[in-house]
C-alpha cells in the first residue's frame, strides 16, 4: 500500500532525537509552571512553530508527565491499600466492628467502589441560584461587536 504524499513537500522532517529533546524542554517548562500560551510563545520564538505545532508538543509533554506519574500513583495506591488492610485485620482481631467498617469504607472510596454522592447546589442561604441572562444577539449585532473587539485601539 502506498503512503500518501506529505502535506508540505518542502518542509523538512525533524529527526526523532530533536523531537524528543523539544518534548523534554516543554516538560521542563510545564513543571516550571508554564501554561499553554507560554508554551506557544516559547515554541514560536525558539523553533518558529505555529500554535498548532506547539500544542502538539505540549500534548506530547503532558503524556510524558502522565506516563512518569503512573507508576508512582500505582505504588502509592498499593501502599495505602496495604496499610488499610492491616488496619482492617487489626480491627477484626480486636472485635472492633465500627473501626473495621470505617476502614472498609476508606478502602471502597480509595478503589472508587462507593456509590456516587448526590450534590445539590443552592444560592445564598440555601435559596435558589440567581441567574443573570442576556438577550441573544442577532448576526448583525454579533458581527458589529466582533469588529469592535478586533479593531486596534488608538494606542496601536
Amino acid at each position: 500500500m502506498r503512503r500518501p504524499p506529505p502535506r508540505n513537500p518542502g518542509a523538512r522532517r525533524i529527526p526523532q532525537a530533536e523531537v524528543e529533546a523539544r518534548v523534554d524542554r516543554i516538560v521542563a517548562l510545564i513543571v516550571g509552571g508554564a501554561g499553554v500560551e507560554d508554551i506557544r510563545q516559547f515554541c514560536a520564538n525558539n523553533w518558529s512553530l505555529s500554535p498548532r505545532q506547539a500544542d502538539t508538543y505540549g500534548a506530547k509533554a503532558r503524556k510524558v508527565l502522565r506516563d512518569r506519574a503512573a507508576p508512582l500513583h500505582q505504588e502509592a495506591l498499593n501502599t495505602a491499600l496495604e496499610r488499610y488492610r492491616t488496619l482492617f485485620r487489626q480491627a477484626q482481631l480486636s472485635g472492633d466492628v465500627r473501626a473495621a467498617t470505617a476502614v472498609q469504607a476508606r478502602i471502597d472510596k480509595l478503589l472508587g467502589l462507593e456509590a456516587p454522592v448526590k450534590t445539590e447546589v443552592s444560592g445564598r442561604d440555601g435559596g435558589p441560584i440567581a441567574l443573570q441572562t442576556e438577550r441573544i444577539l442577532d448576526d448583525s449585532e454579533l458581527s458589529r461587536r466582533l469588529r469592535e473587539q478586533l479593531e486596534p485601539g488608538p494606542e496601536g
